[in-house]
């Protein structure tokens, strides 16, 4: 039986991970930095766990994969993902599955001034991005980022040298500047999910809100987005999930993120068929993976609000 480690299981992506694991074949459990994270519930046990920057973090995390037998990991948000690949090795040696990219593929999709270029490299087409000193303004709109950003931290639209600067002004990080992509009407995301054999994908038009995606329209009528999932996954050699952010302009796509690892989307993808989660977990293990069908031509899906008491005691 699997035991499934999920970590940050009060954000969106690992509440949504523990719902793609309702009624699969094994045992979930949790870490968050939180007392009471919102997938507490849905847990066989749970763990106040460190921050991914602290010494005591792989310990900590070690420690709980031994204690509760866990066979598979699943670290969630960037920081999480990146610490543990480093440390990989320490988990392995111990018989523990590792759903993450390498520390390589997290470093050249996490970094937003080379991934263009290297997008680019591999015939795709990608906004052009600078760093603040190479920046010179045409009178187009830019978007500044910090360089390594987690969600939609910082971002900006700005034109003039004098914005961009009281933007780099607000952070000791480093901040870069892409090309502005009109417009969020055409803004897509596609999950794709990779082993050495076969690539699958499913795209969505979508809408953010606070940098999370709240409305999803089902846009799995272009060939072109499963032959972009092919290419990067070929090219960086990727096994396991990951997903690409990308916009449409004058009919032609810009992708603009990759990232890597699986995304705010994924309840909705498994919902309509496309069960990345409970795939990397059979290909960890040398299990089968069953096949992907594609059941619906058209869908559009919301993320809805509810309350949930999951602590109390009777007067």
């Amino acid at each position: 039986m699997k035991r499934v480690l999920v970590t940050a299981i009060g954000g969106q992506v690992g509440h949504g991970i523990l719902k793609c694991l309702d009624g699969y074949d094994g045992e979930s459990y949790g870490t968050d930095i939180n007392d009471f994270p919102a997938g507490i519930d849905r847990v066989t046990a749970f763990s106040k766990a460190p921050l991914a920057i602290d010494s005591e973090f792989i310990p900590t995390l070690l420690k709980l994969c031994k204690d509760w037998g866990i066979t598979h990991f699943i670290p969630v948000n960037e920081q999480e993902i990146l610490t543990v690949a480093k440390n990989a090795d320490i988990f392995k040696s111990n018989g523990i599955n590792v759903l993450s990219l390498t520390v390589e593929q997290l470093n050249i999709c996490s970094d937003k001034y080379k991934l263009p270029s290297v997008l680019k490299s591999f015939g795709l087409n990608a906004p052009d991005a600078y760093s603040v000193d190479e920046f010179a303004p045409d009178g187009d709109q830019y978007i500044a980022k910090l360089r390594n950003s987690y969600g939609s931290r910082l971002t900006q639209i700005f034109e003039t040298k004098e914005q961009l600067m009281s933007i780099a002004n607000q952070t000791t990080e480093e901040v870069v500047v892409q090309r502005y992509i009109p417009s969020p009407e055409t803004e897509y995301t596609v999950g794709v999910f990779a082993t050495d054999k076969e690539v699958r994908s499913i795209a969505f038009r979508r809408k953010l809100e606070d940098g999370y995606t709240q409305f999803i329209e089902l846009a799995d009528g272009d060939p072109e987005f499963q032959k972009m999932s092919e290419c990067i996954a070929e090219k960086l050699k990727i096994i396991g999930s990951f997903n690409i952010q990308l916009r449409k302009n004058n009919g032609k796509y810009y992708i603009f993120e990759i990232n890597p690892r699986i995304s705010g989307t994924v309840y909705f993808r498994h919902i309509l068929g496309f069960q990345d989660v409970r795939w990397w977990l059979a290909h960890s293990s040398n299990d089968l993976i069953l096949p992907y069908e594609r059941k619906y031509k058209t869908a559009v899906g919301i993320r809805e609000f509810n309350e949930k008491i999951i602590l109390s005691e009777r007067i």
